[in-house]
């Protein structure tokens, strides 16, 4: 007995179709990555490549920020960049990143947040001088 067409034609559509495309992520998405996976990783670079991401969809800062549902995170992407930057050594980048946050205006709300910031600024700007003067003796070492 013959198989009905139908039959026959629903697996070569089942087995033809693409699949079907992730969906696209969120601003948080990336930031959480970065934030809390990333960084007590110790994974700089992906933290920064996380964060650069969540800005390139939401590009301010915002304390209690509402992620879905009701949840709600301090959203403060740039001091997070500016702790992987002096992570890595690259104090000119902390410093801006720090300075970008602080013009933002969100985290001096956020008493503890806000002195952490100045502690690292002030940190990155000690290694910097540090880092140049270093430089400076080797050169006339040098000459």
């Amino acid at each position: 007995m013959p198989l009905p067409v139908p039959f026959l034609a629903v697996p070569d559509v089942v087995l033809g179709a693409p699949s079907t495309p992730a969906a696209p992520r969120t601003w948080y998405e990336y930031y959480l990555d970065g934030t809390e996976r990333q960084i007590p990783d110790k994974q700089w670079r992906k933290a920064i490549a996380s964060l650069e991401q969540a800005v390139k969809l939401k590009p301010e800062s915002k304390l209690q920020e509402q992620t879905y549902g009701l949840q709600f995170i301090d959203y403060l992407p740039y001091f997070y960049q500016g702790k992987c930057y002096l992570a890595l050594g690259e104090y000119d980048s902390a410093i801006r990143f720090f300075n970008l946050e602080q013009h933002k205006g969100e985290i001096q709300q956020k008493r503890d947040l806000w002195t952490e910031l100045n502690k690292l600024r002030g940190n990155a700007e000690v290694q910097r001088a540090a880092a140049e003067g270093e430089d400076k003796v080797k050169r006339l070492m040098r000459e």
